[in-house]
């Protein structure tokens, strides 16, 4: 645009909110379509006879339920500060019978979409005074890498004593977070008073896409309206 219209006011509002829906509908569909893209959930195969005790009259045996974890494709998020917490996107279809489950996945990819386009154009409109866009995503990466990741949702263990969803391969993110975090505080050193360097759109639209792509990922959505409060009220 600057080169061949000669003007400097780049791409209007509608264009970044079509390339936004367009990367949200890539990322709700590449979930949905990814077998990798997956969480853990414990399930009863059935019952099995064990041995309980031994007595004169010979062995008792009781009738036990067996669980085992299992991979599944699911539309389930989590509901922070309460307990059973696993909200299912499929609820909201649920008068389509047999066919809850695909139109459930309808309804992610549309909130993946919202989400996406808020959290990015959230980003966006915080940009402006030196480091805040930069200093507040930092922060939240912080939490999705050291807590949400690595710590909890990526661990079987802590992720069964927490009583919390444990997502299969969700650690892999942390390479990815803790380049993510080492790339903005390189930038808050640089953005410092006199600032060297400045954000502009292309680098506050993609802060923001990355923290709303974590949050889906790793089911935590709907944390974002405390995590990234100042993008919310901007």
């Amino acid at each position: 645009i600057k080169v061949f219209r000669r003007h400097k006011e780049g791409l209007k509002g509608r264009f970044k909110v079509i390339g936004q829906v367009g990367l949200g509908l890539i990322v709700g569909i590449t979930l949905y379509a990814s077998d990798d893209v997956v969480i853990r959930e414990k399930v009863s195969v059935g019952s099995a006879g064990v041995i309980t005790s031994m007595v004169d009259e010979g062995f008792r045996e009781e009738n036990t339920t067996r669980i085992l974890a299992q991979d599944v494709k699911s539309t389930k998020t989590t509901i922070p500060f309460f307990k059973d917490n696993e909200f299912d996107y499929a609820w909201f279809t649920s008068f389509a019978g047999k066919y809850a489950e695909e139109l459930g996945w309808v309804v992610f990819v549309l909130i993946t979409i919202l989400i996406v386009t808020a959290v990015s154009n959230g980003a966006n409109l915080t940009d402006g005074l030196d480091g805040l866009a930069t200093g507040v995503t930092t922060m939240v990466a912080v939490f999705f890498t050291a807590v949400s990741i690595g710590l909890v949702s990526g661990n079987m263990v802590y992720a069964d004593y927490l009583n919390i969803m444990y997502i299969p391969h969700s650690g892999e993110l942390v390479v990815f977070g803790a380049a993510f975090i080492g790339a903005t505080i390189g930038f808050l050193w640089y953005n410092s008073f006199p600032a060297q360097v400045f954000m502009g759109d292309t680098g506050s639209l993609s802060l923001g896409g990355i923290i709303a792509v974590f949050a889906i990922v790793l089911h935590k959505e709907l944390l974002i309206p405390i995590l990234c409060g100042i993008f919310l009220m901007e």
